[in-house]
């Protein structure tokens, strides 16, 4: 019941605030769920284990949602901002300052940039703010992108190469440093008229990216000698995954083949609870239980890393 409650605590938010999240930016619904289930996990898989100002961070965010389109609302996200940017820079910094620049550091990096650079289209959502021209619907479907296809999914390559730094995992590894930005690019190119080009190439590696490691979390489930709650977890989110990334795909191909059902509405509504809910919140729930059944052995994924804040 314990896992539940904060899913139930999140439906409920969702019921009360209808109008406009539920209606018009469900992708905002998206954000607040990171937020209270998926961004905890992830930050602790790193060993950065969160403690009570965190829990005031996730009322905050909860509440500038809550209140928008208000122009206070802004502010009651800015502690949230300034949180996962000083923890992107901190983790930067350890690493220049040590030159340890392995592939499991530069994962940190780019898990932690993932989330603050969500963090901050955050900021531009609830404060009408338009980089580039982009449509509220746009900046609001960014930040929840770069909390879910960006942290999460970084997250989870980073436990796949603790775990198993093979050659597979280390390709991946090297693949999520690379995707989300070249996402990114492409989607702006053609934002700002270029050719589509750029964008479905960068959006079709970026799903072949997401298969492979539904693959090697299918390989790891079935494995010995994990227990139900490792193999369930990553079996479910694994199949939410890529049923997600099929949707992404026939998005992508809406330059050559559109199909009307796949349109942005339904994508957001679909596409984005599979890979929040099912995939996001269900993968890091896996590795943590990893994580708890392993508690006395050593592995380098779970290691503490000293964080910035001495109350955490």
């Amino acid at each position: 019941m314990k896992y539940l409650s904060p899913i139930i605590i999140w439906m409920l938010y969702l019921l009360l605030t209808m109008e406009p999240i539920m209606q018009h930016h469900f992708e905002a619904g998206l954000v607040v769920f990171s937020v209270m289930m998926v961004i905890p996990r992830g930050l602790a898989l790193m060993g950065y284990h969160q403690g009570w100002p965190y829990q005031f961070m996730i009322f905050f965010v909860m509440y500038a949602y809550a209140i928008w389109p208000d122009p206070e609302a802004v502010w009651w996200v800015l502690p949230y901002v300034l949180w996962a940017s000083w923890l992107a820079i901190w983790e930067f910094v350890n690493t220049a300052v040590s030159k340890e620049f392995h592939l499991s550091n530069l994962l940190r990096i780019a898990a932690l940039g993932y989330w603050a650079t969500g963090a901050v289209w955050v900021l531009f959502f609830l404060g009408d703010i338009h980089p580039l021209g982009f449509s509220s619907l746009m900046v609001g479907l960014t930040s929840a992108h770069f909390h879910v296809a960006g942290f999460a999914l970084a997250v989870a390559v980073y436990c796949l190469y603790q775990h198993t730094p093979g050659k597979t995992n280390r390709k991946l590894g090297y693949g999520i440093l690379a995707g989300m930005p070249a996402v990114a690019t492409g989607i702006t190119l053609t934002h700002l008229g270029f050719s589509h080009i750029p964008e479905w190439l960068a959006a079709t590696g970026f799903i072949v990216l997401a298969y492979s490691i539904v693959w090697q979390h299918v390989k790891l489930a079935l494995q010995q000698p994990y227990y139900t709650t490792q193999r369930e977890t990553w079996l479910w989110a694994s199949a939410c995954l890529g049923i997600g990334a099929a949707m992404a795909l026939v998005y992508a191909m809406r330059f050559i083949y559109p199909i009307k059902w796949f349109d942005i509405s339904n994508m957001r509504f679909y596409h984005g609870t599979l890979n929040t809910v099912g995939f996001g919140w269900l993968i890091l729930r896996g590795w943590l239980a990893y994580e708890d059944r392993d508690r006395y052995k050593p592995w380098d994924g779970t290691l503490p890393r000293k964080s910035p804040f001495w109350w955490t």
